[in-house]
């Protein structure tokens, strides 16, 4: 029987089956020539690469699509990468392997390969395709970026500053590359001054008032992550420590004094108190029953999520016992499962005793939940070692850049501002080792398709 719906609601249900699912996205170019060209927009909305020759492919036919005469039936113009919103290359080679096969295939030069993305808003990157992409990532101004850091800070110290303009969600994956048993140290140094509230230099507080006119950007991450196989310090308290940038927060004194509503409302809008989600992964082995292969998905999960998953169940299981060999380990699988730990302490994994002693740790040092106190008026702050000490500035350099921002605030609002630094509740924000970290590819593209929503 003909077809009795119109073309405007064939259209629709065309473009959005091609939206869920790749593999639909592909079969429905082949239905017709009028299928094709209303689908080949939903055919590039996605792109995902996870092999050296797909990504030769990609850049040789992003090549021949600008030439003059070029056939542009499938594709919805000369440059579809457009149309690009979600993008994942991770090959997972070594920067030598992947540049020594691309110049062996004659693809384009890697270097001016982002280009051809600039609207893309979800961006996974590998740790090779980080270094190789590296002079084209000012071109894309991604929401969400994924990145694997191979110990190299000053490789993403410059890849992050190229992409910060729109950046909210940061996910950083340490692993490195020459040995698969070791953590790499979280760069905190790097990734601090992105956060939304952060006074350190080069943080979009530090530059709101530079001499000269910042590029505009939001005020910085609000969900940072970072995956490693372990966190090796000890004790705890080191690692806890360093990670004091993230606890405190720049405030007004009195909020209840009159007039100082507009200082609250100026600090906000600078992204003060904006971190909403800081995220600690080591491995987790053995897995817990939630993020175990087989596994239920989440129900909003469709589409590509489940290609992952069927990747994922076939690897993680094999990758997971060749890293518990003894060939890896030395015959101490336990040492490997996380992280060090106490084991004076009951507990039924390496990974709950070190999450439990790292939260000790924090709790220690900041405090873990808010506790109210009698007369403490407006500001409660938890208990803990350095509580007393961030409230006063904590170093000289902290006091340096309360008293700017306060000077500068002032300015702004013709009217005397009170500034201190406040110890933020880490319960508020916190998460440690509530997920596996994601040191392979497929977990990686599974946590992709996470933050498409696809």
């Amino acid at each position: 029987m003909p077809c009795v719906l119109p073309n405007e609601l064939l259209r629709r249900i065309a473009v959005q089956a091609a939206s869920e699912d790749t593999e639909t996205s592909q079969s429905l170019a082949y239905v017709s020539r009028q299928v094709c060209c209303w689908t080949a927009v939903a055919r590039w909305r996605t792109v995902v690469i996870t092999e050296p020759d797909a990504l030769v492919r990609l850049m040789q036919a992003l090549h021949s699509f600008a030439q003059p005469g070029a056939t542009l039936l499938s594709v919805p113009c000369s440059d579809p990468g457009v149309h690009t919103r979600n993008l994942f290359i991770d090959t997972s080679v070594s920067v030598p392997t992947l540049q020594q096969h691309l110049d062996s295939k004659g693809a384009v030069a890697p270097d001016t390969l982002l280009r051809h993305f600039p609207h893309v808003r979800v961006l996974a990157l590998g740790s090779a395709e980080l270094a190789l992409f590296l002079p084209s990532m000012r071109a894309v101004s991604p929401v969400s970026l994924t990145l694997v850091h191979s110990g190299d800070e000053a490789l993403l110290h410059d890849a992050l500053q190229c992409v910060r303009r729109r950046l909210e969600y940061l996910h950083v994956v340490g692993a490195d590359p020459e040995s698969e048993l070791t953590g790499v140290p979280m760069p905190i140094s790097v990734l601090e001054p992105l956060v939304a509230g952060s006074t350190s230099p080069e943080s979009f507080l530090h530059d709101t008032w530079l001499p000269h006119v910042p590029e505009e950007r939001t005020p910085g991450v609000k969900h940072l992550r970072y995956d490693t196989r372990k966190f090796s310090f000890r004790p705890t308290e080191i690692l806890a420590s360093r990670l004091r940038p993230f606890f405190q927060e720049l405030c007004v004194r009195d909020e209840s004094r009159a007039g100082a509503e507009r200082a609250v409302e100026q600090l906000r809008a600078l992204g003060c108190g904006g971190l909403r989600r800081l995220q600690l992964c080591w491995r987790n082995d053995p897995p817990s029953a939630e993020n175990a292969p087989g596994a239920p998905l989440p129900p909003q999960r469709t589409g590509g999520v489940a290609g992952a998953r069927s990747v994922l169940e076939r690897s993680t299981m094999e990758q997971r016992s060749r890293l518990n060999s003894s060939l890896y380990t030395g015959d101490w699988p336990m040492e490997l499962r996380g992280a060090w730990t106490d084991r004076s302490h009951p507990h039924t994994s390496v990974h709950e005793a070190f999450r439990a002693e790292f939260k000790e740790s924090i709790a220690n040092l900041y405090g873990w939940y808010l506790r109210l106190h009698r007369g403490a008026g407006a500001w409660m702050f938890p208990d803990g070692a350095y509580c007393d000490r961030i409230v006063e500035g904590f170093t000289p350099r902290d006091r340096e850049r309360l008293e700017r921002v306060q000077l500068r605030l002032c300015e702004q609002l013709d009217e005397p501002v009170d500034l201190v630094f406040r110890v933020r509740t880490p319960s508020e924000f916190v998460a440690l080792g509530t997920e596996q970290a994601a040191l392979f590819p497929d977990e990686r593209l599974l946590l992709f398709y996470r933050y498409t929503g696809s």
